[in-house]
């Protein structure tokens, strides 16, 4: 006999951690095991729905949507029998979560009786979590749901649905369900798991779950059991009765700020118009003329005019609020956005390419990316809320996943692992060791590895994107549900970027930028102090001083440029203009970095290679990067105008180079572009080069019309450290959290560069770090903001009462007060401390009858206290103070070498150093090469650890504070690198002391913590 079956009420890893498969797992199970149709309820929401309906699509199998929702302790299934229940359903949940804590919404008989239409939406009820008798009355009456029924082969889940559809439920339709949460038998164990961790308890303190069955069975399993025809049959009426599809999600721009009387298209003419009067003072150029027609007739054709407009209205606000924003990523290759003030890169100057932002042959809605200054980006954010309307506009969301690290901890909890094994292997993890490759498990725990390799990647939980948000002009509670994010007056929509944009749907990003934070309030001290207006625009181009700068690499706290990396090679290439510095911020990408183009590059930059070109049509393309490719855009070209790609190939070849590490094909574009260079003449090795290329864009793309913005604000950040310092580094200190370095980082860099930095002060320090005049120069002096554990309406109290005169110090709690003590008087800071103890006075000195007497501390001790306390030392370096008190090697001090003195060593010189540890890499690209920068008290130390000299030295590597490292000079172009050979142990690892982080007696006693924890 054949059977015919639907699966109704099937869960995903989208219920989170309750479904123990992906929606696509579900789907491709079903369709294999030869379902007609299968339903995806995930509980409260359709989070799965765009990656089952992809996958469903793809393999021309008809899935469902719908949900479970919980009302009165009871659930209840709903699915979307076409569009108008679909938005019933959105709306319903819309409504559920408003007003709600984050993931728990409120489900009520008035908003069933409000949204649920039973000719738009099937109601289901679930084999388990049956109605109270007055509920099960009211669904009946309003809705005529039918009942799902199962069997569990478990006495305590069959006997009490049974005897429901046999009393209660008798008169109801049935359909048989399997009442799925994972897609084959084997998910079960992680389908136990995931609930041990949903109920933070360990397993074996659970009572074994009665789902071991509940999972896709195969259609034989009708043949063994008597299931009555007519309950399957049920089954595969309703799922015919179901007709929607998310492609039938229609999505408009919104339009309200078009002037009555014209067109989109009218007025954006009209802005552009005005666009080149202001660009443009002495009339713009044929070439930017035709650029703009042939665009905005691209627009015009593709209806795109609104979403040009909806970008030019937000910038708009943001400027007449004079919040630092500008326009990056593809978004540059623009000359509307350009006019439009929403970027700053002129792109028929620059030659970029419209079509990596929008084509005919793609036909979809750009993305424009914009930056805002990250400490008033959620004006803008609040502004567009306020505008639309919490109804139209949602921020998209973003999946928390699982990870290697998370899913060994919760999965080790729940099975009880040590919690020092726990913490081993995800330490392990956090150094980029392979912990969950086969060859890496040991025997004891096999389970809980293989456990952890397949939550990798399940969803853990729902967060909100850095900064897109959909703006529409219908009602975006229709088109997906909004929930509460867990960050105050933010709504998010179900839905990830990626979803996003599968669907169509058009989202525009406002994101946060830190460095245009710093530049908008250096800014303000350069006027205020150096009485001088600068701002973004009027920076002075092509500066020698700055360039100098950045040629010798110094370039600690300038944005794009600082890491190690960069400043490697900033020596080599010696950027001498903006295109120089653009070149600059691509080229350290995994893209040139794996394709071999960096070291062609930097011979034909410094004379050492002729510039060649491996095809004739190569030479218009890749001649303003010396005949090597560098950008995404030069890949594109090469591919239409040498490999022969239609448009639309081209575009698939963008799609999987701009998707990073989601897409699957990209081997297979990139195979395919060698196989077609090579074919028309560009030679195999070059061919291979630029497939190995695209395989680095996978890792990270750049564009070089992001590229371009960046280089922007490179070398805006530049000429104010060169020319403005201590403005700079006040403003960077003031908005941090932001940049490559910490805090103690940065002060002493600038220190070595002559900056005079003024220690933290009661009297003279505001919360933020100021600056002061001193003699010629400015100082810059500490604020509070820089002592741990203050809190800021506290600070805000006591600066107001000192500037009338009143030093209240009882405005602060007692930690506080100790805190203050201890970063403000260095000199007798202990015996401050405990005066800051005494309920009984508001000063921080001592009397001369005090009986408190304490030793001296050294400024060794005194440096491990600033950092306990602010983060940072302004004395002597600590790689200085550590070789004065506390040599813990066999070595000599005098076999020691300076950064400073490096560069008068030969190559290949044999040398030993000692410093700090700043920063440890390993970037995919490495092949295991770790590269770790040390400072000593002259500057930096960079070393090169090749894969077995790190084996063999990684204990000391990861968990020692300061490393005495000997090893061999490598000089690349003025670049000083050491190869290192040889990691030194100290005698008595861990044997400096550290005052511990929340110690609340500093000063008495210590204790041997891992010495990283302040360096």
């Amino acid at each position: 006999m054949t059977f015919e079956f639907a699966e109704l009420a099937a869960k995903s890893c989208f219920s989170f951690l309750k479904g123990a498969s992906h929606p696509e797992e579900m789907i491709e199970q079903a369709q294999s095991l030869g379902y007609k149709a299968l339903a995806l309820t995930d509980e409260n929401g359709f989070y799965g729905m765009v990656r089952a309906y992809k996958k469903a699509e793809d393999l021309k199998f008809k899935a469902i949507y719908g949900v479970e929702i919980q009302i009165e302790n009871s659930a209840l299934l709903l699915l979307a029998k076409n569009f108008a229940g679909y938005k019933s359903i959105c709306r319903l949940l819309s409504e559920g979560f408003k007003d709600q804590p984050k993931g728990k919404p409120l489900f009520t008989r008035k908003l069933l009786e409000e949204w649920i239409d039973p000719q738009n939406l099937k109601v289901l009820l679930p084999p388990r979590d049956f109605p109270s008798q007055d509920l099960f009355s009211f669904l009946r009456e309003s809705f005529k749901p039918s009942q799902l029924v199962t069997r569990s082969f478990h006495p305590d889940r069959d006997q009490p649905l049974k005897k429901w559809i046999s009393e209660e439920a008798k008169d109801l339709t049935k359909v048989w369900t399997f009442d799925p949460f994972f897609h084959q038998q084997n998910r079960f164990e992680l389908f136990e798991v995931l609930r041990a961790i949903r109920n933070i308890t360990p397993l074996s303190k659970l009572l074994p779950s009665p789902n071991a069955e509940h999972y896709l069975k195969p259609l034989s399993f009708f043949e063994n059991h008597s299931i009555p025809a007519k309950w399957l049959r049920c089954g595969i009426q309703i799922a015919e009765e179901c007709e929607f599809s998310p492609k039938e999600i229609r999505y408009r721009y919104p339009r309200e700020w078009v002037p009555e009387g014209k067109t989109s298209m009218e007025f954006l003419k009209e802005l552009c118009e005005a666009g080149l009067k202001t660009r443009y003072v002495e009339g713009a150029p044929l070439n930017v003329l035709a650029q703009l027609k042939e665009e905005l007739c691209i627009v015009h054709d593709l209806e795109f005019e609104d979403y040009f407009l909806t970008v030019w209205d937000i910038v708009r606000f943001a400027r007449s609020q004079k919040i630092l924003c500008q326009g990056r990523g593809s978004a540059a290759n623009s000359i509307i956005c350009y006019l439009l003030e929403v970027t700053s890169i002129d792109p028929v100057q620059m030659n970029l390419l419209f079509g990596r932002f929008i084509s005919r042959e793609r036909n979809e809605a750009p993305d424009i990316d914009i930056d805002f200054e990250h400490e008033r980006r959620e004006e803008v954010i609040q502004y567009l809320y306020q505008k639309y309307g919490r109804h139209r506009a949602g921020m998209v969301a973003t999946l928390i996943t699982y990870r290697t690290k998370s899913a060994l901890r919760d999965i080790g909890k729940a099975l009880e692992v040590p919690v020092e094994t726990i913490d081993l292997m995800s330490h392990r993890a956090s150094w980029r060791e392979r912990v969950l490759a086969p060859e890496n498990q040991p025997p004891e725990h096999w389970r809980w590895f293989k456990l952890a390799r397949v939550l990798k990647g399940f969803p853990r939980h729902l967060g909100q994107h850095t900064g897109g948000l959909i703006l529409t002009a219908d009602r975006l509670d229709e088109i997906s549900p909004i929930e509460p994010a867990s960050m105050q007056n933010r709504s998010v929509v179900q839905w990830d970027k990626y979803d996003i944009e599968k669907l169509g749907l058009l989202k525009v990003d406002c994101l946060s930028l830190g460095m245009l934070t710093c530049l908008r309030k250096a800014f303000e001290l350069i006027r205020v102090h150096e009485n001088q207006n600068l701002e973004l625009h009027t920076i002075p181009a092509d500066d020698p001083k700055t360039y100098e700068m950045i040629q010798q690499g110094r370039t600690v706290g300038v944005f794009q440029i600082e890491s190690r990396a960069q400043m490697t090679m900033l020596p080599r290439l010696k950027p001498r203009n903006f295109y120089d510095l653009v070149v600059e911020v691509a080229i350290v990408r995994p893209g040139p970095l794996q394709g071999g183009m960096v070291h062609p590059y930097l011979r034909r930059r410094l004379g050492l290679e002729k510039v060649t070109y491996e095809h004739p049509k190569l030479r218009p393309i890749l001649e303003k990067t010396l005949g090597v490719p560098i950008f995404q855009e030069q890949v594109m070209k090469m591919a239409i105008d040498v490999a022969g790609y239609t448009a639309g190939e081209a575009d698939e070849l963008r799609r999987a180079m701009g998707a990073w590490k989601r897409t699957g094909n990209l081997e297979k574009h990139a195979a395919e572009m060698k196989k077609r260079l090579v074919q028309n003449g560009v030679p195999e090795d070059f061919s291979i080069r630029i497939c190995n290329q695209i395989l680095g864009f996978g890792e990270y793309g750049f564009p070089e019309s992001h590229a371009a913005s960046f280089a922007l604000l490179t070398y805006a950040s530049a000429y104010l450290k060169a020319h403005h310092p201590a403005a700079f580094l006040c403003s960077l200190l003031n908005s941090m959290p932001m940049g490559f370095y910490p805090l103690h980082l940065l002060t002493s860099s600038f220190q070595r560069e002559g900056l005079e930095i003024l220690p933290v002060h009661t009297e003279c320090s505001q919360i933020d770090h100021t600056l002061e005049k001193n003699s010629e120069s400015l100082a810059l002096r500490l604020g509070l903001r820089c002592i741990r554990g203050l809190q800021k309406d506290h600070m805000q109290e006591f600066i107001q009462k000192r500037t009338r005169g009143e030093f209240d110090l009882y405005i602060f709690n007692r930690d506080e007060r100790a805190a203050l003590a201890m970063a403000c008087e260095r000199d007798q800071r202990r015996e401050a401390y405990w005066k800051a103890l005494n309920p009984h006075q508001n000063t921080l000195e001592l009397s001369q009858d005090s009986s408190a007497h304490f030793k001296n501390l050294n400024d060794l001790e005194h440096m491990f206290l600033d950092f306990e306390f602010t983060d940072t030392s302004l004395k002597s370096h600590p790689a200085l103070l550590l070789k004065k008190h506390r040599w813990n090697y066999s070595l000599p001090l005098s076999a020691l070498r300076l950064s400073q003195d490096l560069s008068k060593e030969k190559t290949s010189q044999r040398v030993r150093v000692f410093g700090m540890v700043q920063i440890i890499q390993s970037p995919p690209t490495a092949k295991g090469m770790f590269f770790i920068t040390l400072e000593d008290e002259t500057g930096f130390l960079n070393l090169v650890v090749k894969p077995p000299v790190y084996e063999k030295f990684k204990m000391i590597i990861q968990n020692q504070m300061a490393l005495l490292v000997e090893g061999r000079i490598q000089n690349q172009s003025g670049y000083i690198s050491i190869l290192v050979e040889k990691v030194h142990t100290p005698i008595h690892s861990g044997q400096i002391q550290i005052i511990q982080k929340n110690q609340k007696t500093a000063g008495v006693e210590s204790s041997p913590l891992p010495i990283r924890k302040f360096y």
